[in-house]
C-alpha cells in the first residue's frame, strides 16, 4: 500500500506541474532560455545587421544574441586582440541582411587601432626598394601582420654585409587598402668583397609568390616569416 501511494504521489505531483507550467505558458509566462531563444530567433530572421564599424566586443555579443557563432581574425595570421574593444570590424561575410540559421557561423575581420592608424598615413605604397632590412623593419613594425611573404635572395646587386630590400609588393605608389597584404624581398651579400656592389636593379615590384630563398633577419627577431 506504501509503494502505491508513493507512486499515486509523484504521479500527482508531475500532473501538477504539467498543469502549472501549460497554465504560465498559458497566460504568457516563459523561463529565461525561452525569451532567450525567442529573441535569437527573431534577430535571426531579421538578418545579420552591419558589422562593419563595430568593435569585436560588439560583434561577439552580436553573434551571441543571434545563437550564431562567429570566426574573426585579424589582418594576418599573427594577429592578436589583446583589448577586443579595440579592434575594429572592416569585413565581414555573410553580408548585412543574410539569414543565418540557429548555430550558423559569420566571419569577420578587425584591424586594431595602431593598424588602422598606418594605414590612414600610409594610403599609396612608398617605395622601400634599396631600404636597410632594418629600416624596413621599423617602417612596417605597425602592421608586422600584413607582411605575410618575405623572402631573401642572394645578390651581388647588394653590398658585401649588407641586407638591403630587392623587392616589393604591391608597387610604389599603388593604393593600400586597410588590411592589404605586403610582400618584400630582402638581398645579402655575404661575400668579403669590398666592392660597394651595383645597386641598379631590375624589376624591383612583385605581384606574384616571391618564393623561399632563405630566412630573413626578420624571422629571427618574431616578424613575419
Amino acid at each position: 500500500m506504501a509503494g502505491n501511494s508513493k507512486a499515486a504521489g509523484c504521479l500527482t505531483l508531475f500532473a501538477i506541474l504539467a498543469v502549472v507550467g501549460g497554465c504560465m505558458r498559458l497566460f504568457g509566462y516563459e523561463t529565461e532560455s525561452e525569451k532567450a531563444a525567442a529573441i535569437a530567433e527573431t534577430a535571426r530572421a531579421a538578418g545579420l545587421p552591419d558589422l562593419v564599424g563595430k568593435s569585436l566586443t560588439e560583434a561577439q555579443n552580436t553573434a551571441r544574441t543571434m545563437d550564431i557563432r562567429l570566426d574573426d581574425e585579424g589582418i594576418g595570421m599573427i594577429s592578436s586582440c589583446h583589448d577586443k574593444t579595440d579592434c575594429i570590424i572592416f569585413r565581414m561575410s555573410p553580408k548585412p541582411g543574410a539569414v543565418v540559421e540557429k548555430f550558423g557561423e559569420a566571419s569577420v575581420t578587425w584591424a586594431t587601432s595602431e593598424e588602422r592608424t598606418w594605414y590612414n598615413k600610409h594610403r599609396k605604397m612608398p617605395k622601400v626598394v634599396g631600404w636597410s632590412e632594418e629600416k624596413a623593419e621599423r617602417f612596417f613594425e605597425p602592421v608586422e601582420a600584413a607582411v605575410d611573404d618575405t623572402a631573401t635572395r642572394e645578390s651581388r646587386k647588394v653590398p658585401a654585409g649588407k641586407h638591403l630590400v630587392l623587392a616589393q609588393s604591391p608597387k610604389a605608389g599603388k593604393p593600400l587598402k586597410l588590411g592589404q597584404k605586403i610582400k618584400l624581398v630582402i638581398g645579402y651579400n655575404y661575400e668579403s668583397s669590398t666592392s660597394t656592389g651595383d645597386m641598379r636593379y631590375g624589376n624591383t615590384d612583385i605581384d606574384v609568390h616571391v618564393g623561399d630563398g632563405g630566412e630573413s633577419r626578420f624571422c629571427s627577431r618574431r616578424w613575419w616569416c
